[in-house]
């Protein structure tokens, strides 16, 4: 009874007029409180919004007003640190306002970097350096606070200590591969260790690191870090790939060239290969274009490509259809890149069929050495008509300045109009065979 008395007591005070005023005056200030943080949200936001232009005293006053706002200490921080190359003082005002944002949000890494850039740019780089430390303790897979620790590292004379950061600071952001690369390169005075240290280990990154020591003349060294990269990376990334091999070979460096296209290609050492590579157009066309494969393009006078079913030795073989364009002009519709000795005396054969094929001239297999224009040697002229298999053949010395030529078709008309060409030729069996003295063969 003791009990449902006591419970009868409290519930007819809490009824009571004073409970109800009471009652109502907690609920006042709880939505005084509440409106005053959706306030000082609102306000915090609109300060913090990089599309809104505000000045040093208006963000003064709201971090006096908000005390505890760590957003606002940090933006008038940054805002001492604009004067801080003209006025001394607000340096320090600046690492005070800093330090008082990373202590209100100790968990925010951002933070820990605006009081690194105030401590040194206040000249305490001691105390920039372990507030970067903390700020990777708290985001340890952000790439720019790796990116500041690096750059302050240099800063103070200690780039072995600074390449771990760099290279975390590329594996965590790819873009920056060329900024830290063109960074390490000058302060290490073209050390290749450094630039490949901080690379690290991503197949992207060991091709720009490739690509990178191309650009600095560090020829070999490229091509030795472009041929550890893995294979399939290699072929994916065919367009800077192909650009790299033909930037060797533009440099002198065809044989090494054609080495790293081989084994790309087709899973082998350029050495093992025929001097023509597929000459009888059975393989598929490299997925990587470095000039070693046939490059097949047609133009308004013909279409050209590789027909399934016409080969001669094989199911496969050329094939080149004509518009029926009057001065019709062919230049490297078909065309590749061989290595060759300098002044060695080579043979060039392959076997052409013809269907309906009406022409003032037939067009002409072409040997052009180097990037010359003027051949070398030409075939004949391929036969008007219908024919089966017949043989185009043609002997010829390299140039004692060349290691590579060029075989590709070209018919250029003898006067400026000549009657169309219509019909088809197929080309097949294309090979190069080295002679040794007059009429013999390797």
């Amino acid at each position: 009874m003791a009990q449902g008395r006591n419970t009868v007591t409290l519930r007819f005070s809490l009824a009571s007029p004073l409970a109800r005023v009471m009652f109502g005056l907690i609920v006042v200030a709880l939505c005084a409180a509440l409106g005053r943080l959706i306030i000082a949200q609102f306000i915090v936001g609109v300060f913090s919004d990089p599309r809104t232009t505000l000045t040093k005293a208006e963000l003064q006053a709201a971090a006096t007003y908000y005390p505890d706002s760590s957003i606002l200490q940090s933006l008038l921080a940054e805002a001492e640190m604009t004067e801080a190359a003209d006025h001394e003082g607000t340096a320090a005002r600046a690492v005070s306002l800093a330090t008082r944002a990373a202590n209100l949000s100790p968990w925010r890494h951002d933070l820990r970097m605006i009081l690194a850039s105030a401590q040194d740019l206040n000249g305490n780089r001691a105390a920039a350096e372990a507030s970067l430390r903390e700020a990777i303790r708290l985001a340890p897979n952000n790439a720019e606070v790796h990116w500041r620790l690096a750059n302050l590292l240099v800063r103070e004379s200690k780039l072995d200590a600074a390449l771990d950061y760099f290279r975390a600071a590329v594996t965590a952001d790819i873009t920056r591969l060329p900024s830290v690369l063109n960074l390490v390169w000058d302060v290490s005075d073209g050390k290749v260790s450094a630039v490949d240290a901080v690379a690290g280990s991503k197949p992207g990154a060991r091709l720009g690191l490739a690509f990178f020591l191309f650009k600095q003349a560090r020829l070999d060294e490229a091509a030795e870090i472009f041929a550890q990269v893995d294979r399939q990376a290699r072929i994916r990334a065919a367009s800077e790939t192909a650009n790299f091999l033909n930037a060797l070979t533009s440099a002198g460096k065809a044989d090494l060239s054609r080495k790293l296209w081989a084994e790309l290609a087709i899973g082998k050492r350029g050495g093992d290969l025929p001097l023509v590579w597929n000459g009888g157009f059975e393989e598929d066309l490299a997925t990587v274009q470095a000039r070693f494969d046939w490059e097949i393009s047609s133009s308004k006078y013909a279409a050209v490509a590789i027909d399934p079913g016409a080969g001669r030795t094989g199911s496969r073989s050329l094939r080149v259809d004509f518009a029926g364009v009057d001065t019709t002009t062919l230049d490297g519709e078909f065309k590749q890149l061989i290595l060759v000795r300098p002044g060695g005396r080579y043979r060039l054969e392959c076997f052409v069929k013809t269907r309906n094929l009406a022409t003032p001239e037939g067009p002409r297999l072409v040997i052009l050495g180097n990037a010359s224009s003027s051949p070398i040697a030409t075939t004949a002229p391929v036969a008007a008509g219908s024919n089966d298999w017949q043989p185009l053949a043609v002997d010829f010395i390299v140039p004692a300045d060349a290691k590579t030529i060029e075989i590709r078709i070209r018919r250029q008309p003898k006067f400026s109009y000549d009657e169309p060409t219509n019909g088809i030729i197929w080309f097949d069996d294309i090979s190069l065979t080295e002679l040794i003295g007059p009429g013999g063969r390797k």
